[in-house]
């Protein structure tokens, strides 16, 4: 009788424990994760999310593999491009499901975030290091000093995530270019589509909703110190001058055409994505996570800079899993098995 009663006691103690919130962690796909992470996409923000997965299943015994794999399931997400990322995979020989992810943005946007941000504020500014001596932080940047950058970059997106057996012509904006380099991943992520990204990326992973909610890394005001206590120069408000812009688009054109088809494709895959999720439910799913998103944000405003995993991945980590979205925020949260469309 009173083996009995322990065992009772026993069980309700574990299913205390386990509370609503745990549910997903039962659901959660522990595929590994490579993801092709390129630069000024916004790669620590989705970087960071795959951190806190880690972090909230760590019981999964997922493992970041900076420079090679030891043991399965394991997540790469150090900046190293498709290529070495393949080499690192294939000779550890995985036989654990794995899932390959890319970011992609405009090209336009990616090129002048990269000035702002290595030019400036890391002050690696090779492309145009004569202007760099001779600038310093507070000071007008010309109009001159950003286009020299434009006009010799020619690092490509393309190139990038490309895996090896698919030698990449970046002036090349043919579609099925794009397509050979996009086949090659389960989903390409799109900045712009951001949070859309996001809820396909929640889908494929069997994600709750709290693991999900971010705070935008490397988003810093002119004269804030960022994560590597560098002065930060934020990008203007108003956009850049007519003179910028037309390098930009005559440096896009020139370099980057395989990258502007790239992006454009991937953003159709994405919608593809969509369909097989259900577009009409999948809409209603994305007005309701932005409204939530937002409320998360201002509850845990406070925590923008701080209760990071690592450097300025996933800040604000503790706070977003304590909010209660149906409490806090007074919203209905949805049934992740209510999303897909019914026939």
């Amino acid at each position: 009788m009173r083996q009995g009663l322990l065992f009772v006691a026993l069980v309700g103690l574990v299913v205390l424990m386990a509370g609503p919130k745990d549910a997903g962690v039962d659901a959660f796909v522990d595929d590994s994760i490579a993801f092709s992470r390129y630069f000024k996409v916004g790669s620590s923000t989705f970087t960071g999310i795959m951190r806190g997965m880690i972090k909230t299943y760590r019981r999964r015994k997922i493992t970041v593999a900076p420079v090679k794999v030891t043991q399965e399931p394991f997540y790469i997400l150090n900046h190293h491009n498709t290529c070495q990322m393949n080499h690192v995979i294939d000779k550890f020989g995985p036989r654990h499901p794995l899932k390959r992810i890319t970011l992609l943005r405009d090209p336009h946007e990616q090129l002048m975030s990269k000035f702002y941000h290595f030019c400036l504020a890391r002050k690696k500014c090779k492309d145009a290091k004569q202007f760099r001596r001779e600038w310093e932080v507070g000071e007008p940047i010309s109009d001159e000093f950003k286009i020299a950058f434009l006009r010799s970059h020619t690092t490509s997106a393309s190139e990038y995530v490309a895996p090896c057996d698919i030698k990449v012509n970046r002036t090349d904006p043919s579609m099925r270019q794009a397509l050979d380099i996009l086949h090659s991943f389960d989903l390409a992520a799109v900045t712009e589509r951001f949070d859309e990204s996001l809820l396909v990326f929640r889908h494929m992973f069997d994600l709750t909703y709290n693991d999900i909610l971010y705070f935008p890394s490397k988003k810093f005001k002119t004269g804030e110190q960022d994560d590597e206590h560098l002065t930060v120069v934020a990008r203007p408000e108003d956009g850049e001058g007519p003179a910028v812009t037309r390098a930009l688009q005559e440096a896009v054109a020139a370099n980057f055409s395989a990258d502007v088809t790239l992006h454009r494709v991937a953003s159709l895959l994405l919608d593809e994505h969509i369909d097989r999720i259900g577009r009409k439910n999948f809409e209603q799913e994305l007005a309701w996570f932005e409204g939530a998103l937002a409320c998360a944000q201002a509850k845990c405003e406070r925590f923008r800079h701080s209760q990071c995993i690592v450097l300025d991945l996933m800040c604000g980590y503790k706070c977003f899993h304590s909010v209660d979205l149906r409490t806090d925020c007074n919203i209905t949260v949805p049934h992740p098995h209510d999303i897909h469309d019914t026939p």
